[in-house]
């Protein structure tokens, strides 16, 4: 692993903590990486299964399971701590779906590197 993919890793696990999924759970590994492709490929956000699919290659399971995982760690942490969420839409949005949290993150995951890019820092995209 490079180190531009060490410090997505590291700004995508802080994000995901920031607003409050739990680390134990499948679907904070699954969130995590859904994010790092979305934010890689945004044009996968056309089709949130498509991300699902590759995320289930990865960890040998099945697209359904990463669906269902990434909404329990969601919920759970929506749940726990809905202020954590609707400071992180910087709006009041309920409990957000799956896609309009991997969408919402990757997206300030491709400001933050473009910002990065721009002040002749570390960025992870080339």
């Amino acid at each position: 692993m490079n180190q531009a993919d060490k410090v997505m890793e590291m700004t995508v696990t802080t994000l995901v903590r920031s607003i409050g999924i739990q680390a134990n759970l499948k679907g904070y590994r699954y969130l995590r990486s859904a994010i790092v492709c979305a934010a890689r490929q945004p044009e996968l956000l056309d089709s949130i299964t498509s991300i699902y699919k590759r995320v289930a290659e990865m960890y040998n399971t099945d697209s359904c399971n990463v669906e269902r995982a990434i909404r329990y760690a969601v919920e759970l942490a929506y749940f726990r701590n809905p202020d954590a969420i609707n400071n992180f839409f910087n709006y009041p949005v309920g409990k957000p779906t799956n896609s309009e949290v991997i969408a919402l993150a990757s997206d300030n995951i491709r400001i933050w590197a473009d910002k990065e890019n721009s002040r002749g820092g570390s960025a992870f995209f080339v």
